[in-house]
């Protein structure tokens, strides 16, 4: 959906454009997901600080304006106070709330003397109190003043915190939360004992302990209208201390409209990922690592062993209820693979093994995708073998499990073994959860019936302390096991529950699957081999995301009261390592997304430019990247076309040869096997050519120099000083080393905001004369950082329509930039810290899953890259997978103009602003780039590098074939699933997979078995008259019942036959492929292939299409269905139709006698038509094959005739099998099967018709 069309008239440039900025936001107060992508340079924090004082509090309930670091709340903060105090604000500066994170918080009630204050409080209190049992309240009192005491000291310890005494600080200050925290649970049950109060509510307690909201702002938050937070303290939750912890997807209150602003949305996406993963490291690090493989699942297994051994006085008979059927349903998976096995608790490595190498695991994104991680070269499964007598399992490697089901009783897969662990430990946790959410429910009609005076107040329930909390029943159900993990068991239960918070929509009565990684997170189990045991038992530890950014801004979206803005200049940024997955947003939520035309970006980009100094132009310089004709290294030698920029004094002593010399001999020296030097001397020679080009031009006073790294500070300084001729002033001599102690007064290197701000901008707005190269990393100043300066005197500028306010100094941006290509688009932390190492394993599991949701990755790569990354052996990139390629654009892309909206900050330029550019950017620019709101400086680059004439792409493979192939077999893998759960009960062959249900009755049909059913009826019905959409936006919300339904579609090419020609790869289950990866198809796929041009012939059939909205023909452009979709499931659903279609025009029967099969009788027959009491009076099973190929049965399948003599007995019916089309083959049966309906004409067949009346009428 766009915004449309906005037209106004005002007086300046400034004005118009101010105006403009705000009727966009204006537009952001209907629920959804708004992406505000307009350029750098517009206002959109003063707009935003505005409506938010004079505006949205009309519209909603609540703003909520979260932001990627502290500095840009602060920024916002003081934005919002310019307005809040002003004629118009129709809020007060009471109604806004900044929330600090819990640190920060404590430290300001010390130094303030805020928390002295409410000790003061809590303890005139208690002096006042004469009956009951004070001494409680006395010693709940001393404690907090025990911990505020403690804390207080580690706070004054001077010098540099290290992270011992962050920790301590830390410890101390959750400490003393959760004393405060008790002190109240205290004092409220002390306050029902005396019958003084029975409910007390949070403002009463406010006004008794006044301190309390000095010490701890965010125990008042309800009340407030604004709040302002760092995406971080949203995503580790805002705790009031006397209420329930509050945390993003669930900041707004329930039926309050609520606007959630995210603040440079996509770094927002970035940071809430970091989090997420944070999060995950900090409570399942170390030995909790095993907290969620196989022996998590033997401590939730002994939690519930004994129901009858725990108390059932709080609970009632629930628990006991849901603690058996939870021991039923695991025990029964159980011996569906192990038979009456113990899960014993040890696994021993059966087989030597080189340990030092030892990498193998098994990865998972939910239940529909499971992955085996090992070396490339090492064809071996994991098999989990256990023999009768054994009180332990072993752990085997082979490449088939043939010869070990000699030697073992069991074998098992090791993903089998896994799935159940995962399924049981799912089963247990959803019991208890039953349990906590009856509980909850119970507690608050409780609290709702015993409150005082409730019905008199306009205060909400859960304003009055003691309301009941998720937090509190968890611990209470918890408490009852009496387990030493009891934090442990409460955070997973905790986890579980919000986690499993619906994607859907909530008006919908089943809750349809989302595989999706951004619905199922990732988790990889890694096999950890004990070496100091000496018999090497096995470990299963799990590394698991659980949820994703994606998934909390889809539940935050669907509550229905909630407008989410992402505000970014590249908010609509399509990478997913650089942003949210805009597509899967779109694809999830439809039209609940709302985007800017294209109308509106250019007309916000055209007054914008309005604004900008008359005469201000843009230079581009591009810097090409060298490379030696010679590529061996050691034949590497000095350019002259570099040489000749070093100063004339550095030539003529030699020192041009000399720094060369040394520089040559450290890379050679330091290069990693396989490696050339040749990478690292282009980017010095870069520099060389770019702070030559800084010295020689005059009018040029402050440039930055943006890199992927800040490099190597010595080179950095030696270099500039052998261009400038400085180093004749430096103290030390350049002989056989580079020197360390060279400086040069032109080169700044930081990556450190403060720095920059207090000390390099301060030099530049000090003196005119000052020349500065800042050389600093893209990483140092992606969010907000304002890099522009404020003006000296007598420095020449010309002046744009600025924003300044009255009084204030001019400033202006820089009057140059380096741009390096990016390099660091997915990689692993090479540094010897495990957190560190911990956080990038992490970043790449979710990283890699984003890529094969896109269809960058397939399958199998995803497994390889794992194992490399679990060897810290992960160097990623666009020439081995060539399928990332556009999104590795998009991430450069955004990168660079992040980067040059650093000099797009003020209206006051020099007269040139110049970019350097690193000519290998070309490759990553396109004109889609075009078709964005873009900044003057950023436009300039773009269209400077798409006219430049020796632009390449880096791929030789196409990159929309390999997304396509992807997205075709990710497809087929989610059908065959689907199909595979939906078809339980169908005739087959084999042993029945693991199915993740929770219980099963034979009189009823599981629930994640008609959940599957109902897709698959869904998606027939969207392939049969969607066969080819122009876009997506065709897909409506009864299509999305399938979740991936786009993933059904691709931009095949087809000739002008409408015929689809494609490839695939015998060696991988002949998945979809590239052109140059594998065989051509047998044929191509057409409306002819599957035989809607010979039904569409004739008539009855044709019109029956017609009347019900099925497609005729395929549309020759747009989306089309992958071929196999077309050629197995479109095929059969229109001979099914074709056959209704006959059916109803030359026999009796009517459309209510038809009945589709569901439950377990599903797709026994297609369809059956019913006897006036509902019974089945005869059933058909309708083939659209192809007459001139053979259709015999296949090896491993059930034989067609025992098939059909098992589905006529369920059926208690006569099954007659139809093909649509004249069949020369003989038929199995005269009676069972009618061998044809239509001729190659699609002309009545007769006597089939004679046939079918028979049978039917």
């Amino acid at each position: 959906m766009c915004v449309g069309r906005l037209i106004f008239t005002y007086e300046t440039d400034k004005e118009k454009l101010s105006e403009y900025v705000e009727e966009i936001f204006k537009r952001y107060t209907s629920s959804g997901l708004h992406i505000c992508d307009i350029a750098t340079g517009g206002g959109k924090s003063y707009t935003i600080s505005k409506l938010t004082c004079e505006y949205y509090p009309k519209e909603f309930n609540r703003i909520v304006i979260l932001c990627v670091q502290k500095k840009l709340v602060e920024g916002i903060n003081r934005e919002i106070n310019e307005f809040v105090h002003s004629k118009n604000s129709i809020i007060s500066r009471n109604d806004i709330l900044v929330i600090d994170n819990n640190e920060e918080v404590i430290k300001k009630a010390i130094d303030n003397g805020a928390f002295e204050k409410f000790i003061d409080q809590i303890e005139s209190c208690i002096e006042v109190l004469s009956s009951g049992n004070v001494k409680v309240l006395t010693f709940g009192c001393k404690r907090i003043k025990k911990t505020y005491e403690g804390i207080k000291n580690l706070f004054q310890v001077q010098g540099n915190r290290n992270e011992l005494l962050s920790n301590q600080i830390s410890d101390a200050e959750l400490k003393l939360r959760n004393d405060v925290r008790n002190f109240f649970e205290i004092y409220k049950k002390y306050l029902k004992q005396t019958n003084k109060e029975n409910d007390i509510s949070i403002n009463q307690l406010i006004r008794t302990f006044p301190a309390l909201s000095e010490v701890y702002p965010q125990v008042d938050y309800k009340r407030k209208k604004v709040l302002l937070m760092t995406i971080h303290k949203a995503m580790y939750g805002i705790d009031p201390i006397i209420s329930e912890k509050v945390y993003i997807n669930n900041i707004a209150d329930d039926n309050h409209r609520t606007l959630i602003i995210f603040d440079e949305s996509d770094q927002a996406a970035i940071v809430m990922r970091n989090t997420i993963i944070e999060q995950a490291i900090d409570n399942y690090s170390g030995s909790n690592r095993f907290a969620k493989g196989y022996n998590g699942y033997l401590q939730y297994k002994q939690l519930i062993d004994n129901p009858e051994h725990i108390s059932d006085e709080y609970h009632g008979e629930l628990l006991h209820e849901c603690l058996n059927k939870a021991n039923n349903t695991i025990k029964s998976s159980w011996n569906k693979v192990f038979g009456n096995t113990i899960p014993y608790k040890n696994i021993f490595l059966g087989d030597i093994e080189d340990l030092e190498n030892y990498r193998r695991g098994v990865f998972f994104s939910g239940s529909g995708l499971r992955l085996n991680v090992s070396n490339s070269k090492d064809n071996k499964q994991s098999y989990i073998c256990y023999s009768k007598g054994e009180k332990h399992f072993k752990l085997f490697h082979a490449e088939k499990d043939t010869e070990l089901k000699e030697s073992f009783d069991y074998v098992i897969p090791m993903d089998n073994f896994l799935s159940l662990v995962i399924e049981n430990t799912k089963v247990i946790k959803g019991q208890l959860c039953q349990v906590v959410k009856t509980a909850l429910q119970t507690s608050i009609e409780k609290f709702k019936q015993t409150a005082k005076g409730l019905g008199k107040n306009k205060l909400p329930d859960n304003h009055y302390l003691g309301y009941p909390t998720i937090e509190r029943e968890i611990y209470t159900l918890i408490s009852r096991f009496e387990t030493n993990s009891d934090y442990q068991f409460a955070q997973q239960l905790l986890e579980f529950m919000t986690n499993r918070k619906s994607i859907n929509k909530k008006s919908e009565k089943l809750d349809l699957p989302d595989y999706s990684v951004y619905s199922q997170g990732v988790q990889l189990y890694q096999e950890e081999i004990d070496e100091r045991d000496n018999q090497h038992r096995v470990r299963l530890s799990c590394r698991e995301i659980s949820t994703t950014p994606e998934k909390i801004l889809i539940d935050l979206i669907l509550s229905g009261n909630i407008s989410v803005v992402l505000c970014s200049a590249t908010a609509s940024s399509a990478s997913v390592i650089s942003n949210f997955d805009i597509e899967y947003l779109k694809e999830r939520i439809g039209d609940k997304i709302h985007v800017l035309s294209m109308e509106v970006k250019s007309k916000f980009d055209e007054l914008v430019s309005n604004t900008y100094p008359k005469g201000h132009k843009v230079e581009i310089i591009p810097l090409e990247h060298y490379e030696y004709e010679d590529k061996r290294d050691e034949k590497a030698v000095l350019p002259d076309k570099y040489r000749i920029l070093f100063s004339e004094e550095a030539r003529k002593d030699g020192l041009d040869n000399t720094w060369f010399k040394c520089t040559k001999r450290y890379l050679m020296h330091n290069k990693k096997e396989g490696e050339s030097i040749s990478f690292q001397l282009y980017r010095l020679f870069q520099f060389i050519e770019a702070y030559a080009w800084f010295i020689k031009h005059e009018d040029v006073h402050s440039m930055i120099f943006f890199q992927n790294r800040i490099g190597d500070p010595i080179q950095t300084n030696v270099l500039s000083c052998l261009i400038d001729g400085s180093y004749k002033q430096q103290k030390s001599v350049f002989e056989d080393e580079l020197p360390e102690d060279w400086t040069n007064e032109h080169i700044r290197i930081s990556k450190n905001w403060e720095e920059v701000e207090g000390t390099i901008l301060k030099e530049l707005s000090d003196n005119k004369d000052a020349k500065i190269m800042l050389i600093s990393a893209y990483a140092s100043f992606k969010a907000g950082a304002n890099m522009q300066y404020e003006i000296p005197d007598g420095l020449e500028y010309i002046q744009g329509d600025n924003w300044n306010k009255e009084g204030e100094k001019l400033q202006k941006d820089w009057d140059a930039m380096y741009v390096q290509c990016p390099r660091t688009y997915l990689m692993m932390n090479t540094d010897e810290n495990e957190i560190n190492f911990e956080k990038s394993l992490y970043n790449v599991m979710l990283s890699l899953m984003m890529l094969y949701e896109r269809g960058c990755l397939s399958k199998n790569e995803i497994a390889s890259w794992l194992c490399k990354a679990l060897s810290n052996n992960f160097w990623f990139g666009d020439k081995n997978n060539p399928g990332i390629a556009r999104d590795k654009a998009e991430w450069a892309q955004t990168i660079i103009e992040q980067a040059v909206g650093r000099l797009c900050r003020t209206r006051n330029k020099p007269q040139t602003t110049y970019i350097l550019y690193d000519k290998d950017i070309n490759c990553f620019f396109d004109k889609v780039n075009l078709k964005k709101s873009l900044t003057k400086e950023f436009r300039s680059l773009v269209s400077y590098i798409l006219a430049d004439e020796q632009k390449t792409v880096d791929s030789n493979i196409n990159n929309d074939e390999i997304i396509r192939c992807n997205n075709a077999n990710y497809a087929k893998r989610q059908l065959d699933r689907m199909r595979n759960i939906a078809l339980r009960y169908t005739p087959k062959l084999g042993k029945e997979d693991y199915f993740d249900d929770e219980d099963e009755d034979i009189n009823t049909v599981p629930y994640n078995v008609m959940i599957n059913q109902k897709m698959n009826q869904s998606y027939k019905q969207t392939i049969i008259r969607k066969p080819v959409v122009s876009d997506f936006n065709e897909l409506e919300d009864s299509d999305k019942n399938l979740s991936f339904i786009h993933k059904c579609y691709g931009d095949w090419k087809r000739n002008n036959e409408n015929e689809i020609f494609f490839h695939y790869d015998p060696k991988h289950n002949n998945y979809f492929c590239p052109a140059t990866k594998g065989k051509p198809g047998q044929f191509p796929v057409s409306p002819q292939s599957v035989r809607l041009d010979v039904l569409m012939k004739n008539e009855v059939i044709r019109l029956y299409f017609e009347q019900n909205g099925f497609a005729t023909d395929w549309e020759t452009k747009g989306m089309i269905l992958h071929p196999d979709i077309l050629m197995t499931d479109y095929a059969g659903e229109i001979g099914e139709e074709a056959f209704k279609a006959i059916v109803l025009h030359y026999t009796n029967c009517k459309e209510n006698e038809i009945k589709h099969l569901e439950g377990r009788d599903y797709e026994l027959a297609d369809f059956v038509i019913c006897n006036p009491d509902g019974s089945y009076k005869i059933a058909f099973d309708v083939k659209n094959m192809n007459p001139d190929i053979d259709h015999d049965d296949k090896p491993g399948e059930l034989p067609t005739k025992e098939k059909r003599a098992i589905k006529r007995k369920r059926l208690g019916c006569q099954l007659i099998t139809v093909s649509m089309l004249q069949l020369s083959k003989e038929p199995m049966g005269d009676i069972t099967e009618i061998h044809g309906i239509i001729d190659d004409n699609g002309k009545i067949i007769e006597s089939a018709i004679e046939t079918l009346k028979l049978l039917i009428d």
